[in-house]
Order: structure tokens, then C-alpha cells, then sequence
């Protein structure tokens, strides 16, 4: 609903279809109302109206917002990364925290992962490593996901397994 988000920026563009194609494109930027997370959204500009901003920002925003739902992820955001080929690709980085708070991550899936199973699948693992870590042991991962690009620790950190340090800041 329109009460879930506020339409923040819309501005003409153009989006590359391959070769030298490209289509005349209205870009619409949303933050959701509840966490916060500004992402956009691009449309044909022949299929620009105000219903179809409203059905897609809000149909953005629930995917956005249900991502908060997944034990352990504490922060979302949209970006655009380059692709080899020199293009934008909409991306979705994911910031975890393991279940002490102690250690944090974050994982960046392209669009073409972005869906809740496999993301929470991600999510877990991550959370179950960043545990292991922070209690010296060493965790044997046969089943990690294929996709998705996984960070590890935030440079400059690592886990230790001093009872209450958590996670050191090494200067």
C-alpha cells in the first residue's frame, strides 16, 4: 500500500537491451517506511501511468521489507554494480550479523538471485559460520550455496575464541 513507501525521485532514462538497443525508460526511486531501504525501479516509458508506479513500488517494497523477516539480517540495500561487459546490473546487498552481535557480513546477490528461499538459504549459512568462528571452531561447509558473492568478515577483523571478545578489530 501507498502507506508502506514514499516515491522519493522519478527521472527519464534510457536501459540497454543489447547491442546498441535501447528503450526510453522512466526511473522511480522508492524508500520503504519502514526500514528505510531506498531502492529504484526502471519502467518503458510507454508504460508509465501511476497505476503501474504504485503495483511496483509496492510490490518492491514487500520483497525488500520481508527480507527483515530472515533471522540475522539487520540491514538491506539496493545498489547497481558493473557488469563485465560494462553495464549496470541491479543488485541487493544483504548486512548480517551472527546471533551474539558480534560479527557481521554482507552478501550481494544480482537480481537474478533475488528470491527469499534463496537468500534465507545464504543468510543462515552465514549466521552458522560467523557462530563457529566467534566459537573457535571450525565449521565443515559440504552444502554452500553456488550463487551470490559472500564478503566474509569486515577487513580488519577477525574472530577470536576468548570467552566474551567476540569479534577484534585488529589496527
Amino acid at each position: 500500500m501507498a502507506n508502506d513507501y514514499t516515491i522519493v525521485t522519478q527521472y527519464e532514462t534510457v536501459e540497454f537491451l543489447g547491442g546498441t538497443q535501447t528503450r526510453p525508460v522512466i526511473a522511480v526511486g522508492v524508500r520503504t517506511n519502514v526500514h528505510g531501504v531506498y531502492f529504484e525501479f526502471r519502467l518503458p516509458k510507454a508504460d508509465y501511468n501511476s497505476a503501474n508506479v504504485q503495483n511496483d513500488a509496492n510490490g518492491f517494497t514487500i520483497i525488500y521489507e520481508l527480507l527483515f523477516t530472515i533471522p540475522g539480517v539487520v540491514d538491506v540495500e539496493w545498489t547497481q554494480e558493473p557488469t563485465v561487459s560494462g553495464q549496470l546490473a541491479d543488485h541487493v546487498v544483504v548486512y548480517v550479523q551472527s546471533t551474539s552481535g558480534n560479527s557481521s557480513v554482507s552478501i550481494d546477490f544480482p537480481y537474478s538471485q533475488f528470491t527469499q528461499d534463496f537468500i534465507s538459504a545464504r543468510v543462515a549459512l552465514a549466521v552458522e559460520q560467523m557462530d563457529a568462528a566467534e566459537a573457535g571452531t571450525a565449521l565443515s561447509v559440504t552444502h554452500v550455496p553456488v550463487y551470490g558473492i559472500d564478503y566474509g568478515l569486515p577487513a580488519g577483523q577477525r574472530a577470536t575464541s576468548e570467552p566474551g571478545q567476540g569479534v577484534i578489530t585488529i589496527h
